[in-house]
């Protein structure tokens, strides 16, 4: 398994030497390096990289590399373009850390996720390595999936929070939507899955980001959704994106769906965005949350819509009151609980829900050590 010396606490020491975070123009930075076949990368790339035709990313020799640039970029770490296929393959690599940046256009905020699966977009990871690919998204954006919005000004199309069909074969993999405790993080993206979305607009309808289809074959994976002290509607581990609506008048408000997830093994831990103060908690596995303060004729919780799984005794999740299934709602100072979706089981005899509950409380010192060490970082 993962620990969290390993994987939570070494991203967390890197993103809390800085308190300021400064968001300049597109034109301030370096574009993304464009890739349309097969490469081997054994160096940083801070500018990140976009996949414009299929093919495959081998890291391979590497030692702590960094692609993209959380604090000094405005795009994903990894980009692929709608309609394309990624395959990371980690070959007797180190860690490899990769960064989604932000940016502001027209007043709206745009936070990128550390790899950007957009609909119709494929990535697969796979590979063996004593190394962890560590991926985040930053502050509103999944860590793996789709991208995060705040709406201040005009409206906007953000289809871009949608995400489209990931597997995971086999590999080492950490991705967290990050949000820095000093910054309000409104709306937070699912640690694989779907984008937050942070709404002061008036419209029609407001549905969050959404996943198409997650396979887990193999592997040791930790997923988790954005939460800061600061934030409301947050992102499941893995699933939805959170919701934060502001606005006075929504007709119709949707939390973020995991469409489709197929569980065939491995490791896996799944915990959504939450704090003492979070408002509209994401599911662990399933929904994001939301959180509405304004008038909104319908609200519809953010599902899991539909999971088949063969071995489902690996999966862990640490959720108090909702492990698996809809993400909650907390609207004008009230309170809902997730929903109970339809779930459709295929070729196991066991719901996930049921050996969740077995093995939850097993993840419970996991998850004690990583808050501890986040909280001895932030003394110091």
């Amino acid at each position: 398994m993962v620990t969290i010396e390993k994987g939570l606490v070494y991203m967390y020491h890197k993103f809390l030497v800085l308190a300021i975070v400064v968001i300049f123009s597109n034109t301030a930075f370096a574009q993304p390096i464009k890739i349309d076949s097969d490469i081997k990368i054994n160096h940083s790339v801070y500018e990140g990289i976009k996949v414009i035709e299929d093919c495959k990313i081998t890291f391979k020799n590497t030692d702590d590399i960094m692609i993209g640039d959380m604090y000094s970029n405005v795009c994903p770490g990894i980009e692929i373009v709608p309609g394309k296929k990624l395959t990371i393959c980690q070959e007797g690599c180190g860690n490899v850390n990769i960064y989604g940046g932000c940016y502001q256009n027209l007043g709206n905020m745009y936070s990128c996720a550390g790899i950007y699966v957009p609909t119709k977009g494929t990535l697969v990871i796979e590979g063996k390595s004593s190394g962890i690919l560590n991926v985040i998204g930053y502050t509103g954006a999944a860590g793996i999936g789709g991208q995060g919005v705040a709406i201040y000004s005009s409206d906007v199309d953000y289809s871009i929070i949608n995400a489209g069909n990931i597997y995971i074969k086999s590999g080492n993999v950490v991705a967290v939507s990050y949000c820095n405790n000093s910054t309000d993080c409104n709306g937070t993206g699912a640690g694989i899955g779907g984008g937050g979305i942070y709404n002061l607009i008036d419209r029609r309808e407001l549905l969050g980001g959404s996943v198409e289809r997650i396979d887990i074959y193999d592997g040791d994976v930790i997923a988790i959704g954005g939460n800061s002290e600061n934030c409301n509607g947050t992102g499941a581990g893995i699933g939805g994106g959170g919701v934060c609506n502001a606005a006075q008048k929504v007709d119709y408000l949707r939390g973020g769906n995991l469409n489709q997830i197929n569980i065939l093994g491995g490791n896996i831990t799944a915990r959504g965005g939450s704090n003492n103060n979070t408002k509209g908690i994401g599911v662990g596995i399933g929904g994001g949350g939301i959180y509405n303060s304004g008038n909104c004729e319908l609200i519809v919780e953010g599902r899991l819509i539909n999971i088949s799984n063969g071995d489902s005794k690996r999966v862990h999740n640490f959720r108090e009151n909702i492990k698996i299934g809809s993400g909650s709602v907390y609207s004008n100072d009230t309170h809902i609980k997730g929903l109970s979706p339809s779930i459709i089981i295929k070729n196991s005899s066991t719901t996930l829900k049921e050996s969740i509950k077995d093995s939850s409380k097993k993840i419970i010192s996991t998850v004690l050590m990583f808050i501890a060490g986040v909280l001895v970082m932030v003394g110091k």
